[in-house]
């Protein structure tokens, strides 16, 4: 089976990917013609043929009985629950998270919010893992995604086989006893090294010292996490396979050296691998990289001959085995992906060159070039700048910060003013590093948004990319390389023009909670217009409330949503009023996308009484933004789209009726949009525009009892109505009786908190409805 090995993982990840679709029409065929393939290759040799069936059908079925036994021994309404604690508690802000397991071994995901200070700081230092509670609460299911090609946490939760989260009434140190076992005494002991370092080492260094020795990025800064993650260096900060090189090669040769001899040291090192594993946060890469080693000393303790695809593919087989799960997490998924290219090029391409800076080059090159695709897959955008700042930051972290955190975390425990010196290299080195991302991040221009590739692109995409290093394995011939770089070229400027070639349009109500928010997509991408960016009404808080990364609208709805539809200019942005519902996510749409021009009612925006309007017309004008005032009698024209403002007049007294109104024809139906109009307002509609007529009505205020009159639903005399509401919202919208006339009036109702994301896609004069919830 030497170099076989692969085949046989390719089976397994086939058999799972079959079962996770449900045996849908492509995997089987997929499979099929794998095995066709395969025994083809090998000149009709059985042996391999019936191992690698035998295999995808085994991981089929495994996949499906994990699958099947995937669910829930609770009713949801229990209220008093036993249990473990499994986990670290987390601490971020007023908010503790854990993973609660109950004696029958399922896991719940609690969630609890902190009081006071006091309680806070009791929590965080009586509470630890391993500790067996009893709470009183409330179980409730994870929320689904409520937008389109949004983050799922049921799904995710799911993934880790959690079903329920847990909110307890009260968390003390009195409800949770410490327990004897020494099942999590290595976790309590990370808890311990975690604490221990936030507490001995400088702020900017915390969460590089955590997160390379211990795989916790918790303390890393927002704003340092984020610029990793945007200039595709987030993999720097994941524990992986070169970290336990080097671990593993410092601690063999200290050992030996010292006396002991190369077999106690092997086994020493077995022994002490699953070990670190779990000190490590045992996350996939983490656990790859460990697996990995201990395949090696087997292989060299039995004088077994593996190859290196051997290793990776016998441990990729060892961790599905363990969990099938693991296929769906992103972690996994690069950690095996990037490996995989870099030891099938590692002979042919890297090899080939001699200097140290040119491997390292081809090196970067290959895994951000595998892992592109993945990575739009999940982010939806790129920095030109990556390839360069790996370039800069891999040696950097690898030679200069990772042996420095080790160093120093070694030295404070032995004596820490020894430390002193090496922690203060450390930390000026962080210094400039993080001054580096933080300048570089402010040239947009240098990030590139290509949205979410369909999974027929996405497949395209890795066979460009294979093509590409076949070509670059040719080094003799030089235009077989530059085909190869055409190909991969032309894949990527495809997906980076394919919204421009759709002769659909689109408009969607995105579900920003209880705030409104409306995107319109013209055919052939034309123009993109949204109408109000939504937002939540904050309320001041304490230091110690303060969360890492609190939750934003703009921030955590529209500009990951406008991002996976490859958004990157917004022709118009219509502030329909000053309400912080409707205008609270613009700061970040203005920050992440090209907005052309603003347009907002009559009202004196710069001398608004109202401080968020103030804010805005500020950052507008920092970033020379068009601002238009907008009233009654204004339109604009895109090809054979016509869109007229129809209020406000400039008379209004109320805020609300100040907004703007938008009427327009799109996909053979007449849309009305009114912003928070009121009664009042729709009356004055009415008299400016006594015929006016609306096949689908954007309702007024949410629904509230102040808007949606009578004899304004019936001149209007729409067909479908749609309701921009947050679920379970404080407000009570929509109010009853609005739902009761609209329903009298046998129109279609659409509403956010129950439907999610509602989007109608039209082509020509005909369009459909579709909406993500039941």
């Amino acid at each position: 089976m030497r170099g076989k090995w692969i085949f046989v993982a390719f089976a397994a990840a086939l058999g799972i990917m079959a079962a996770y679709f449900r045996f849908h029409l492509f995997t089987i065929i997929s499979s099929l013609v794998y095995l066709i393939w395969l025994i083809y290759k090998h000149n009709w040799q059985l042996k391999l043929f019936l191992i690698c069936a035998f295999t995808t059908c085994l991981f089929a079925v495994w996949f499906q009985w994990v699958d099947e036994h995937n669910g829930s021994t609770l009713r949801g309404t229990e209220k008093k629950l036993s249990g473990t604690i499994k986990s670290i508690p987390k601490v971020d802000g007023d908010r503790l998270t854990l993973i609660l397991q109950l004696p029958s071994k399922e896991k719940l995901q609690l969630s609890y919010r902190i009081k006071t200070e006091q309680e806070k700081n009791q929590l965080q230092q009586q509470l630890q893992v391993g500790m067996d509670c009893k709470l009183w609460g409330t179980l409730s299911t994870p929320e689904e995604a409520r937008n389109f090609m949004a983050f799922d946490y049921r799904k995710y939760l799911y993934n880790k086989q959690i079903h329920w989260i847990f909110t307890p009434d009260s968390l003390k140190s009195a409800q949770c006893q410490p327990s004897s076992s020494l099942k999590y005494s290595l976790q309590k002991w990370r808890s311990a090294e975690l604490l221990y370092i936030k507490n001995h080492f400088p702020g900017n260094t915390v969460g590089f010292v955590q997160a390379l020795i211990f795989g916790e990025r918790n303390e890393i800064h927002q704003a340092v996490e984020d610029n990793f993650q945007q200039f595709g260096l987030i993999h720097l900060l994941a524990i992986s396979g070169s970290h336990v090189v080097l671990i593993v090669a410092v601690t063999f040769y200290t050992l030996v050296r010292i006396g002991v001899t190369r077999e106690r040291t092997f086994l020493l090192l077995f022994i002490a691998l699953p070990f670190y594993m779990v000190i490590a946060g045992g996350t996939p890469s983490v656990a790859r990289a460990c697996l990995a080693a201990m395949v090696v000393m087997i292989a060299i303790q039995f004088r077994m001959k593996f190859l290196p695809l051997d290793v990776l593919s016998i441990v990729f087989l060892i961790m599905v085995s363990i969990d099938p799960y693991y296929i769906t997490d992103i972690g996994f998924q690069l950690s095996f992906l990037v490996s995989l290219f870099l030891i099938l090029s590692s002979a042919t391409i890297i090899s080939a060159y001699n200097s140290y800076w040119k491997q390292l080059v081809a090196v970067t090159m290959i895994a951000q070039i595998c892992a592109l695709p993945l990575i739009l897959n999940y982010n939806f955008e790129i920095s030109v700048l990556s390839l360069p700042l790996n370039f800069i930051y891999v040696p950097l972290m690898s030679v200069i910060i990772l042996p420095l955190s080790i160093i120093s975390f070694i030295a404070s425990h032995l004596y820490e003013p020894l430390a002193s010196i090496p922690i203060m290299v450390l930390s000026s080195i962080l210094d400039y590093s993080d001054l580096l991302l933080e300048q570089t991040e402010k040239v947009s221009a240098f990030t590139l948004i290509f949205g979410k590739p369909s999974r027929g692109l996405f497949l395209i995409y890795y066979v460009a990319i294979i093509y590409f290093c076949i070509t670059w394995e040719n080094k003799n011939q030089k235009a077989s390389l530059q085909k190869g770089v055409a190909f991969l070229l032309l894949v990527s400027s495809y997906h980076w023009v394919s919204p421009f070639l759709l002769n659909e349009g689109k408009v969607t109500m995105i579900d920003v909670g209880q705030g409104d928010s409306i995107l319109i997509e013209l055919p052939y991408r034309k123009a993109v217009y949204l109408i109000d960016t939504g937002g939540v009404i904050s309320f001041s808080k304490e230091d110690w409330q303060k969360r890492k990364n609190p939750f934003e609208v703009g921030e955590d709805i529209i500009t990951p949503l406008l991002k996976a539809k490859g958004i990157r200019t917004i022709d118009k942005l219509i502030l329909t009023h000053g309400d912080l519902d409707h205008i609270g996510g613009t700061e970040a749409v203005i920050q992440n996308f090209k907005v052309k021009e603003i347009l907002v009612s009559t009202v004196d925006f710069a001398n608004s009484k109202n401080e968020e309007e103030r804010a805005l017309h500020t950052l507008i004008e920092k970033k020379k933004i068009t601002l238009k005032a907008v009233k009654k009698g204004d339109s604009w024209r895109i090809g054979r789209f016509v869109f007229y403002v129809v209020g406000p007049s400039g008379k209004e007294d109320n805020k609300n009726d100040r907004s703007i109104v938008l009427y327009t024809a799109l996909g053979g139906k007449r849309w009305l949009f009114t912003g928070d109009l009121e009664e009042k307002g729709e009356r004055n509609l009415l008299e400016q525009y006594p015929n006016i007529k609306a096949d689908v009505l954007k309702i007024g205020h949410h629904g509230s009892l102040t808007s949606t009159s009578k004899s304004f639903v019936r001149q209007v005399n729409p067909n479908v109505a749609l309701i921009s509401v947050g679920k379970n919202n404080r407000f009570g919208h929509p109010h009853p009786k609005v739902i009761e006339l609209l329903e009298k009036q046998h129109i279609m109702i659409f509403r956010t908190d129950e439907n999610g994301a509602i989007c109608y896609k039209f082509n020509g004069n005909k369009g459909t409805f579709k909406w993500l919830l039941p």
